[in-house]
């Protein structure tokens, strides 16, 4: 399964189609643009109850990685943590 989502993130990063940080993916899920989001395992926990809530109210995916936020930061080619991010729809 992290071989997928990973494949994905590397997929979505290559398209252009990725939103870091939790403000931002927040933000996309509400306005609809949102096709998943995906959280490090060290996300805060309020932060992550609010991208829960959010997704579960548009019904779109969420995925809490086993990544930590460094690691997913990494994952993404940027030079900093990053605790959430969303794949955009295409």
């Amino acid at each position: 399964m992290i071989r997928a989502i990973r494949k994905e993130i590397e997929d979505a990063l290559n398209k252009g189609k990725l939103i870091y940080g939790s403000n931002k993916t927040i933000e996309s899920i509400i306005k609809g643009k949102a096709k998943k989001v995906v959280i490090a395992r060290d996300c805060p926990f309020e932060i992550k109850e609010d991208i829960l809530h959010y997704c579960e109210l548009a019904d779109i995916p969420c995925i809490e990685i086993n990544l930590n936020s460094r690691e997913l930061g990494t994952l993404c080619k940027r030079p900093h943590v990053i605790t959430a991010l969303a794949i955009l729809k295409d």
